[in-house]
């Protein structure tokens, strides 16, 4: 299992695994702003420790881009593990953990800009050996710490 770290900061990086790969979250003025982390669809995701996890799996949508299967979902380490996070009375959630994409935005997930950066690490979450979130079956392969 391994452990990263995601500052929010304007420069940014996220490392993890004895690497570092230039990243980004949140869009705009929004952008790696710690003070606007409880905005929705705009601002960065929230700080906190975060579980990565596999992206769940919807229906079948031929609209979905086939790419987004191999994201991951980051699951907030707080009182329910799941797909969601309070930040100031604001609910967020559907954190990701992705390449950045023809329109370049982040509504919040973790952003690696270059897409070879993002299947590097791919790669070395998908061979590291996975643990069980405690108190759930959800098989985790490592945490993210976001300052």
């Amino acid at each position: 299992m391994l452990h990263g770290i995601f500052e929010l900061k304007p420069k940014t990086a996220l490392s993890i695994g004895g690497f570092s790969f230039q990243a980004f979250s949140g869009n705009g003025e929004f952008r790696n702003r710690r003070t606007h982390m409880c905005v929705p669809n705009k601002g960065p995701i929230p700080a906190g420790m975060y579980y990565i996890v596999d992206r769940p799996q919807r229906q079948f949508n031929v609209f979905d881009n086939a790419v987004k299967g191999d994201w991951f979902a980051l699951y907030a380490k707080d009182r329910v593990i799941d797909d969601e996070r309070w930040c100031d009375g604001v609910l967020r959630g559907n954190f990701r953990l992705h390449p950045k994409g023809p329109r370049g935005i982040s509504e919040g997930c973790i952003t690696l800009e270059r897409t070879s950066d993002f299947y590097m690490l791919h790669r070395l979450l998908r061979t590291t050996t996975t643990e069980e979130i405690p108190g759930t079956k959800i098989m985790s392969y490592g945490t993210v710490q976001v300052w």
